[in-house]
């Protein structure tokens, strides 16, 4: 291989194929830098442990995985597809190559936990972990994956402490938004957290997320920490609009003073918008649009009567009218640019508060958000990759990176060094990638890496002549439809060079195997007609475009399945739009209900699957917003406005009484029917008296329902001194007693059932005692319209997703319904860096009036900018930079294009609108209509015999076709795999006391317990205030009960805390100046290759002297002599440990809650770390 071979690889072109074939010669042979020459590695060498192969989805890596051992091991057995190619690029003989392999494979399968094959996260969060003492983390820190319910929750808190600082800047701020969404939407509520305006607000609070915003968060910080920098930008801004704005208002002035300076009378000026601005009166976008087309010919074409002024007079003042016209524009529309940047400052300001409120929240709760890896990465990683390697324990020689374009620029940046100390070692590297498949450019990934940016880093080393254009997924026709398609639409935007650049690689080949192929393929192009062009007998006769294709869509499928042969798994449906996906769901669901059983149509897709739609699902969640409302209540309720909070009765007579009934009545009526017994109860019977015994209750004052209802909960939570309740345990409880034992759920909801216990567990992992009840609802409130079943195997069922969810997959049929996307859509705002604005607004007009207003002792301008993108392309100094984003734009979209239309194998199908205006083939209508009579094969142009005046508009105009069906009916492939399917039926959910044992007495269970509980309380304290919010989350949560007969309750936990916190010998342990590690782990190296012991100290405290103290808990009751000695010898222990990392004064202290009594501890001895 070469030292860093770049392989473009075009879509079906065979990329997991090569890169698990560049993965195995690998780990097979090494190269002799002398010579060149290959040779075999020595069996046993294990060299897998210094390879890394980087994925960017757990399923790619479990998929590569797979791949790289099923070939070893075929290749273990003298067979598989690459050992012919080894033994022609080697030299070495087969038995040779089986044996290595064999060796590799064991090697792997041995130590499979250094099979190093994972996503670029997962590695990332490797080095993070190993760095986190420097990185100032907590080595058990919680990795926030779900950045938007993070930012969410950082929203909350930020929302909840407005008002507290009247006057301030923030307050301000938040004015400016709301009257932006009261422009905007004529309504707001940022408040009600279902409402629109809280989406825009947190659509709007998610950039802070984003790379672009992150390079330049600390520069933020520092800059609003002094408001008279953002104030001083403000009035330079507003001078610079000023000195605009005055100079289009005199511009009639200067106008007329042009014309009598040459000689020309305005009773001879015809254009309109001229004589507008002689009267400076308004002008509106079509008279600015009209002067904007006005070129050095204007004067004598467009503006002056003919014949009125002489031609030498003309031709002396056209230039110059020329140049006075674009001085106007040009003070014109910086004007509006100043005014939109002065409209939107209040952006930066609003953003920095949310990312402070977000930077507070996960250092409180000992977590990370999964986008801070980079940054941290890139801080360990400048002591040197060597540094690292150490750290990690392991050297990795070899890196394998797919899909390279979806890299990020800070990703790319971290790669760098890892790359250079590769390749200065003479070790071969391998990247893939397409630019063309590059679609996540949201997610800040950035293709430009992959098209130049490689080559100018590492050009000494680069190889990039190994292109792979041959398809093997698709059939001919679709790869000619494909291949001429978007060459069509490079000519379309032939002035884009990036986007050429982009596709200079475009046209594919078609494979052998598809060219031998009786199946030539099947391209159809449905023609329909919208909203754009409408029949002549008026507009509202004819449907939407959405609608019509809704209304087709159900007997297509069921054409493709009887005309074609394709069963409905293997119907691929595309769409751009998570609502567009509802939408056909819907239509399609709605469709099976009233069909004949021969023609439902079974689907698979996010929205079927969702946990939401589970009946026992929303079972559980409306049991655990009553105990919310009546256990765990707080005024944090996010539902109700500060100033009008409701007491939990209030808020449980309009939320929770009724449903809570219908839930007691179906409890009751699961109780009954168990009682029974006999197969042939009466359900009736049984459901009536039910009703009888309960229908009272509903009359009762809500108080008297509330005390009813907390009966029929009773079982479900903590009984104090046995059990403590946790989030999942309730879940568990819930499930046993009012589904599992109820008979309220069929087996179907099984399913369902596993996945929300799954989701409820993942929530608990990561929070750091599990949750509160009360944040779990929020945080499904948050996330239900996406929490799913897993769809694994979908059956015989059409598959529905976006398009991109489905990058990386393939279907032997694909239908898009609304391949009609817009080829371009930019934000709205853009965000400009400090020295771009400085550098673009140097060329501006009057932009040296902004210069002379400069802070002294501080730069004013800020370190990002919000700018209107619109008012942007208008400026001349901006068009380059505006140009640039919509090109971005445009590659994104044709690449969104390309993804879609090469998913299929053997069919293809679109619906595009049929537009009344001809758009010059820019749009995908435009471009589908022009191409497929222009293909030099089987076209059939299709026209249905219909009149132009006809009402019957649900059928489509017309069609294109490329193939011929009769020849294009689908052979499934043969497949040797044998899929086995098992109904899953319901289980019994026991609680955690009823499944285990314990031989300890009551007493002492109890004081374990207590114990736990103590030291997850004081795990949550580290300096003197979080004692309010640890007792409260105890409290909620139920660590401690209220038992006045308990070792513990939560009276004393607050009195001995407080008394700790305020004794003059340890409230210096939680002063806000020191740096406190709580549950910190120390690694025992213990020698001769046995695994390392785990010390965890309770308490440790970094002084600002460079004083250590470790403290350790004691919450038993009385101690022994001997007890005492030896919890004395595990302090000391923690000292030498903490001494020989590197602390030089460290004291040592135990602390016996129950006597509130501290013990110092003299550390001694040495020991081995």
């Amino acid at each position: 291989m070469e030292q860093l071979q770049v392989i473009k690889a075009s879509a079906g072109s065979g990329k997991t194929f090569n890169l698990a074939k560049n993965f195995i010669e690998l780990l097979l042979w090494s190269k002799d830098p002398e010579t060149g020459r290959t040779q075999l590695r020595p069996c046993g060498s294990n060299y897998h442990e210094h390879m890394l192969a980087i994925t960017f989805t757990n399923k790619a890596t479990n998929e590569m995985k797979q791949r790289i051992v099923a070939e070893l091991y075929k290749l273990s057995k003298g067979e598989g597809q690459y050992l012919d190619d080894y033994i022609k690029t080697h030299g070495d003989s087969k038995e040779e190559i089986q044996n290595h392999a064999k060796s590799a494979l064991k090697g792997i399968l041995h130590g499979y936990t250094h099979f190093n094959v994972s996503t670029i996260d997962s590695f990332f969060q490797s080095v993070v972990r190993n760095f986190a003492h420097e990185l100032d983390c907590d080595f058990n820190y919680d990795v926030q994956l779900d950045e938007k319910y993070a930012t969410s929750q950082a929203l909350r808190v930020f929302l909840h402490d407005l008002g507290r600082t009247p006057g301030a800047p923030i307050e301000k701020w938040v004015k400016k938004y709301v009257e932006t969404l009261a422009h905007d939407e004529g309504k707001w509520n940022i408040y009600n957290f279902d409402s629109k305006s809280r989406n825009s607000l947190l659509n709007f609070a998610e950039f802070i997320n984003k790379e672009q915003f992150k390079a330049h968060n600390d520069e933020i910080r520092t800059y609003l920490s002094k408001m008279s920098h953002l104030t001083a930008f403000q009035k330079a801004v507003a001078t610079q609009h000023k000195a605009c704005d005055d100079y289009c208002k005199n511009f009639a002035q200067q106008l007329h003073d042009f014309l009598g300076q040459a000689g020309i009378d305005v009773v001879y000026i015809k254009s309109a918008p001229v004589k507008k601005l002689l009267d400076a009166a308004p002008l509106g976008s079509n008279t600015i649009n009209t002067l904007r087309n006005y070129d050095d010919t204007a004067l004598e074409k467009k503006v002056l009567y003919k014949g009125k002024v002489a031609p030498e007079t003309i031709s002396a003042c056209s230039e110059k009218f020329a140049a006075l016209l674009a001085d106007y524009l040009a003070n014109y529309d910086m004007s509006l640019l100043l005014d939109s940047l002065l409209k939107n400052i209040w952006r930066l300001g609003l953003l920095g508060a949310i990312s402070t409120k977000l930077q507070e929240m996960n250092r409180d709760n000992e977590s990370i958000m999964i986008s801070d890896t980079n940054e941290l990465v890139a801080k360990a990683l400048k002591g040197g990759v060597p540094f690292v390697y150490e750290r990690m324990g392991t050297w990795l020689y070899n890196f394998m990176i797919d899909e390279f374009q979806d890299t990020s620029t800070k990703q790319y940046e971290n790669f760098i060094p890892l790359l250079e100390d590769s390749l200065s070692k003479g070790n071969g590297n391998l990247i893939i990638g397409d630019e063309k498949q590059s679609i996540y450019r949201f997610r800040d990934s950035n293709p430009d890496i992959l098209q130049n940016q490689l080559r100018k880093e590492f050009g000494e080393y680069y190889n990039d002549s190994t292109k792979l254009n041959t398809n093997y997924r698709s059939l001919e026709n679709i790869v000619e439809f494909n291949n001429a398609f978007f060459k069509k639409l490079l000519g379309s935007f032939a002035d884009y060079e990036k986007l050429q650049a982009t596709y200079s690689n475009l046209k594919q080949d078609t494979s052998p195997a598809a060219q031998a192929s009786e199946l030539k393929g099947y391209v159809r192009v449905n023609c329909i007609y919208g909203p754009k062009e409408m029949p002549s007998h008026g507009d509202e006769a004819a449907p939407k475009a959405t609608e019509q294709v809704l209304e087709l869509l159900p007997q297509y499928l069921l054409d493709l399945k009887r005309d074609y042969g394709f069963e409905f798994k293997d119907m691929l449906i595309l769409v751009n739009r998570n609502n567009e996906g509802k939408d056909i769901v819907q239509k399609l669901l709605s469709h099976n209900a009233t069909c004949d059983k021969d023609d439902c149509i079974d689907i698979v897709s996010g929205e079927s699957l969702l946990l939401s739609n589970s009946p026992s699902v929303r079972l559980i969640v409306s049991v655990l917003r009553f105990i919310d409302s009546t256990q765990y209540h707080s005024d944090e309720d996010d539902s109700n406005d500060a100033a009008h909070a409701k007491t939990p009765q209030e808020l449980l007579r309009e939320k929770r009484l009724s449903e809570q009934f219908r839930y007691k009545m179906l409890h009751e009526f699961g109780r009954r029917l168990r009682e029974c017994g006999d197969e042939t109860a009466d359900c009736g019977k049984l459901l009536a008296q039910c009703f009888d015994q309960n229908n009272a209750l509903r009359n009762e004052t809500a108080q008297k329902q509330i005390k009813a209802y907390n009966e029929e909960i009773k079982t479900l939570m903590a009984d104090d001194g046995k059990e403590m309740t946790t989030l999942t345990g309730l879940v568990d409880k819930i499930i046993k007693e009012y589904i599992a034992g109820s008979g309220n759920s069929g087996d179907t909801d099984t399913a369902f059932l596993l996945a929300f216990q799954n989701f409820v567990l993942n929530f608990a992992a990561q929070r750091s005692c599990g949750g509160t009840v009360h944040e779990f609802l929020k945080y499904w409130d948050d996330k239900k319209d996406k929490a799913a079943v897993p769809s694994g195997n979908s059956g015989n069922a059409v598959n529905i997703m976006t398009i991109h969810a489905s990058k990386g997959l393939e279907a032997p049929c694909v239908i898009i319904p609304f391949a009609s996307w817009p080829m371009a859509d930019l934000d709205d705002i853009t965000w400009l860096d400090r020295e771009t604005w400085k550098k673009i607004n140097s060329a501006c007009p009057h932009a040296q009036e902004a210069a002379a207003i400069q802070k002294e002792g501080g730069e004013i301008v800020p370190p990002l900018i919000p700018l209107s993108t619109g008012r942007m392309k208008m400026v001349g100094a901006f068009n380059s930079y505006y140009k640039t984003l919509y090109e971005e734009d445009l590659i994104d979209k044709v690449n969104k294009t390309y993804v879609a239309f090469t998913r299929a194998s053997q069919q293809l199908h679109l619906f595009v609108l049929k537009p009344k205006r001809n758009t010059g083939d820019r749009s995908i209508d435009d471009l589908a209509k022009s191409i497929m009579p222009k293909i030099d094969r089987i076209v059939t142009h299709y026209w249905p015999e219909r009149h132009p005046d006809d009402t019957d508009c649900d059928k489509i105009v017309d069609y294109w076709e490329l193939g011929c069906p009769e020849q294009c009916r689908h052979k499934p492939q043969d497949d040797d795999s044998t899929q086995c399917t098992c109904d899953m039926p319901s289980y019994a959910v026991n609680s955690a006391l009823s499944r285990l044992e314990v031989k300890l007495p009551e007493s002492a269970t109890a004081m374990q317990q207590a114990g736990n509980s103590m030291h997850s309380l004081m795990s949550m304290i580290k300096r003197k205030g979080d004692e309010k919010r640890a007792l409260r989350y105890a409290q909620r949560r139920h660590l401690l009960g209220t038992n006045p007969d308990a070792t513990w309750n939560l009276e004393r936990a607050r009195s001995i805390i407080t008394g700790m916190l305020n004794n003059p010998r340890t409230r210096d342990w939680f002063d806000p100046k020191n740096k406190v590690y709580n549950e910190r782990t120390i690694v025992v190296n213990t020698g001769n290759g046995q695994p390392p012991v785990l010390k965890r100290p309770d308490h440790i405290v970094v002084r600002p002297d460079g004083t250590t103290i470790v403290v350790d808990y004691k919450f038993g009751a009385s101690h022994t002599p001997a007890q005492v000695r030896a919890h004395k010898r595990q302090v000391q222990q923690y000292a030498r440990l903490l001494a020989q990392a590197g602390h030089n004064k460290v004291e040592g202290y135990l602390w016996y809650a129950d006597s509130n009594t501290v013990v110092p501890v003299t550390p001694t001895g040495n020991g081995r770390q």
